[in-house]
């Protein structure tokens, strides 16, 4: 199974918010989250935690393990338990996906970009359907975030040259078969995520709000 959970992030936290969420999370990750300048990156970093610690109580895991998360070579978060995440945020929207494969998730708003700094990221034939479409920024970021997706649950990061990657359904990489969902989070935003596993198992997208108490 593969289950999105999804969360708005379009204001500060209250002081009262700020208090449950110590409650709810370890100390660790709420000290954590000090290191950032701006509060929309500080909420961002705590709402992934939350969201990560549902998930892993939904799977019957404990929301402690949170300080038990690990790095690879790349720099790929994990947790020790046979349970992949991965978490991204945009904007006003944060998303964290969970399977027992491997996933990756990406979502983005859709805003004004040159196009011309990414076009090594593209094969000709991706630039020019982006360059013909209708509205060219719904279309880059549709790409783009398909090529995100791949190389998150991939795990190589950008030393998996994004040219490389298809926008299309599925891609085959070093034996591997990444298949592509999209995941419709608001208007504005692409988002989309790349699973080893079938389209055929499912996935159930679930929205989070802070607890009350």
């Amino acid at each position: 199974m593969i289950r999105v959970l999804a969360a708005k992030n379009d204001a500060p936290f209250s002081s009262a918010q700020l208090n449950l969420l110590s409650r709810h999370l370890p100390s660790q990750v709420i000290n954590a989250a000090g290191r950032y300048k701006r509060w929309q990156d500080a909420q961002a970093f705590l709402w992934g935690r939350y969201l990560l610690a549902e998930g892993l109580q939904y799977f019957g895991l404990e929301k402690h393990m949170l300080t038990d998360i690990q790095y690879t070579t790349y720099n790929r978060p994990y947790l020790p338990v046979p349970l992949d995440f991965n978490i991204s945020h945009s904007g006003d929207y944060i998303v964290c996906a969970f399977t027992d494969n491997k996933a990756g998730i990406d979502i983005e708003a859709i805003r004004a970009v040159d196009i011309n700094d990414f076009s090594s990221c593209f094969s000709a034939n991706e630039l020019s359907a982006i360059n013909d479409a209708p509205d060219i920024y719904h279309e880059f970021f549709r790409c783009w975030t398909i090529k995100e997706a791949v190389i998150k649950a991939d795990g190589r990061g950008l030393s998996l040259p994004l040219e490389t990657i298809s926008v299309s359904e599925q891609n085959v990489i070093e034996g591997t078969t990444w298949f592509i969902h999209k995941i419709d989070i608001a208007r504005g935003y692409q988002a989309h995520l790349a699973t080893n596993e079938a389209p055929g198992q499912g996935i159930s997208i679930d929205w989070v709000s802070l607890p009350m108490g």
